[in-house]
């Protein structure tokens, strides 16, 4: 458990060659998304990957799902 915004790596890491975010962003005030993808860019080694995953579009667009990908959720 932490803090979305405050991700770093160990101080005796290199850098990590991938940071995931699958949908973890949506948690977040839209004033608050900078910070929280930079805090991600932050512990990347320099050729490390940075893969997101969000929703787009204002609240008016929001999708409720019961069922995805077969699954229920």
């Amino acid at each position: 458990v932490g803090d979305l915004r405050r991700l770093v790596r160990p101080p005796a890491a290199d850098g990590w060659a991938a940071v995931l975010g699958w949908y973890s962003l949506i948690h977040l005030a839209p004033g608050e998304l900078a910070e929280a993808v930079s805090a991600r860019a932050r512990p990347l080694a320099a050729d490390g990957l940075l893969v997101l995953a969000l929703h787009t579009g204002g609240p008016q667009r929001v999708r409720h799902l019961d069922e995805w990908f077969g699954h229920e959720v």
